[in-house]
């Protein structure tokens, strides 16, 4: 099978890209000219893809939302990378490709204290969700009886590097701790569920339309200050106020002092089953994964 990944170099590519390459697939990476690409991995640029016929393309590609205060030109840039992308990728392709995986994230339910969302909950508006939605349009332009589309809406992926990596720190010198009352729910998956949930989407065709990519253990803010303090063996005790990371980011505070209850229904309804259900053990075997990485 031929697949074209994007965002072949950010923290989900790169992971995907060791777990592809030893089968019989042939990857092809999105890039700019002159960037490096993970190794069993063909870089392509958007122009030479036109001249290539692509079984499925796993669209991975997106700007870090949460890496900067959300200005227009900030907002401008992370739909760019995400929609704008996401149909110039699938315009320049000269066949229709048999699958395609899109990713897109909880944030498409918007943020609320006791609502439940599954696949087919009513969102509740705002940028989040707008954003989106936009992208997963953008994806499903692509369905026709030629070309199955699955959504992936990721909640936060756990795994040794990406969000964790940039917690990790103020953990470690006993900073870490809830935010706000850390009653804010907190949707979170593994990063080994998240390469097994794409793969499988590749190779099963009941995988379409959108899937929630989160653990079945809901948990909340503070349940995961609590469990990941308790992995690096450290207190987890201070607050940090609401207030505090409004005035440090801005809008984009929403995504660290809000969340929600999201519950993986299609993927129990698929049956599938999840290497790392229970938060306390995926973190872990993640520090763990970062131990033997350094040994």
């Amino acid at each position: 099978m031929k697949i074209l990944i994007t965002g072949v170099t950010g923290f989900v590519g790169r992971h995907l890209c060791r777990a592809l390459k030893s089968s019989s697939n042939t990857l092809y990476g999105l890039t700019h000219k002159n960037v490096k690409v993970p190794d069993g991995v063909t870089a392509v640029t958007l122009d030479e893809l036109k001249h290539q016929t692509i079984d499925a393309v796993i669209n991975l590609a997106g700007q870090n939302i949460a890496a900067a205060r959300w200005t227009p030109a900030r907002k401008q840039a992370l739909y760019d990378s995400r929609v704008t992308l996401t149909k110039a990728v699938l315009n320049a392709l000269p066949n229709p490709p048999k699958t395609v995986i899109s990713m897109s994230a909880v944030g498409y339910y918007g943020t609320h204290p006791t609502r439940c969302f599954n696949e087919f909950t009513q969102p509740i508006p705002g940028y989040t969700h707008e954003l989106c939605q936009a992208w997963e349009e953008a994806a499903k332009s692509a369905e026709s009886e030629q070309t199955r589309v699955a959504i992936l809406r990721l909640g936060v992926v756990l795994g040794n590097g990406g969000a964790l990596e940039k917690m990790r720190l103020p953990f470690l010198f006993g900073a870490g701790g809830p935010i706000g009352d850390g009653e804010h729910w907190f949707p979170w998956v593994h990063i080994d569920d998240v390469i097994n949930i794409i793969i499988t989407s590749l190779n099963n065709s009941e995988y379409r339309g959108p899937i929630n990519v989160v653990s079945p253990e809901s948990v909340k803010q503070k349940t995961f200050a609590k469990a990941y303090a308790h992995s690096l063996k450290r207190p987890a005790f201070i607050p940090t106020p609401k207030l505090v990371m409004r005035a440090l980011f801005g809008e984009m505070s929403e995504l660290l002092t809000a969340g929600q209850k999201v519950i993986p229904e299609r993927l129990q309804q698929l049956h599938y089953s999840f290497i790392h259900p229970n938060l306390t053990e995926a973190l872990m075997d993640i520090e763990q994964q970062r131990v033997n990485s350094h040994a």
